[in-house]
């Protein structure tokens, strides 16, 4: 019988314990949503319209086509944009009143164009990462409250050639850094959803190397740099925590 009651009390002890440890595990998490969550994350999703401001002809050389002329193997006079409007993720966390982070990511395609005939050499894809310093007055029981960021964003690059004469003309690109600048408002729309409108500008080329290739070996080998630089307009759907 002494037995049993100390197995029973062993048991009542354990149970106790770990419902104080639970409890206090609550607590904590509690006091830490409460502390860095709170009025600070915000999670959402944005669809972006953008535009290129200095892809065209009279912005690649005087020669009067991007790289050269048609004779040279190649001949691109504009980047036409290609528009994408799946949506993308992005977050805000305010580490103070006034100022915040926000992670992000961008998405640019680009057509190349040829005016004389209208063929195309193929695609330019630039996407990658972004992060911003933002800032705004944060005005309570206001439903909409202004912000502008500054930020850089890494973006990877590839170009896809048009299959015509695959293995025989070649356009390989670099990875970049672009820096951007934005400015938007948010506006309360249920609770806690909020619609963010924005405009964004975005400074960045594309280093690239063009050449042909016959077995081993290269001819007309040609470098320059696509100009991506653009404007973006961009409605975002946010949830704060």
């Amino acid at each position: 019988m002494k037995r049993l009651t100390l197995i029973m009390l062993f048991s009542v002890t354990v149970a106790l314990s770990a419902t104080g440890q639970v409890a206090m595990q609550d607590t904590a998490f509690s006091d830490f949503y409460e502390e860095w969550i709170v009025d600070r994350l915000e999670l959402g999703i944005r669809f972006v319209h953008f535009g290129f401001t200095d892809a065209e002809e009279q912005m690649f050389d005087g020669g009067g086509t991007f790289i050269g002329g048609f004779t040279e193997g190649i001949s691109i006079d504009a980047l036409e944009e290609k528009q994408d409007y799946m949506p993308v993720f992005y977050a805000r966390w305010w580490f103070h009143e006034y100022f915040g982070i926000e992670l992000g990511w961008e998405r640019l395609e680009g057509e190349t164009d040829t005016y004389w005939d209208g063929h195309t050499d193929g695609n330019l894809f630039a996407y990658g990462p972004t992060l911003l310093l933002v800032g705004s007055y944060r005005m309570q029981d206001y439903p909409a409250q202004p912000y502008a960021g500054l930020g850089v964003a890494y973006l990877f690059a590839d170009f896809d050639d048009d299959p015509w004469d695959e293995g025989i003309h070649n356009i390989k690109v670099d990875d970049t850094t672009a820096f951007l600048a934005e400015a938007g408002c948010t506006f309360d729309v249920y609770k806690n959803l909020k619609a963010d409108l924005a405009l964004r500008y975005m400074w960045a080329e594309v280093d690239s190397e063009f050449y042909l290739q016959y077995g081993e070996v290269k001819t007309n080998q040609r470098s320059w740099a696509f100009p991506i630089d653009n404007w973006a307009v961009q409605l975002g759907l946010l949830y704060a925590f």
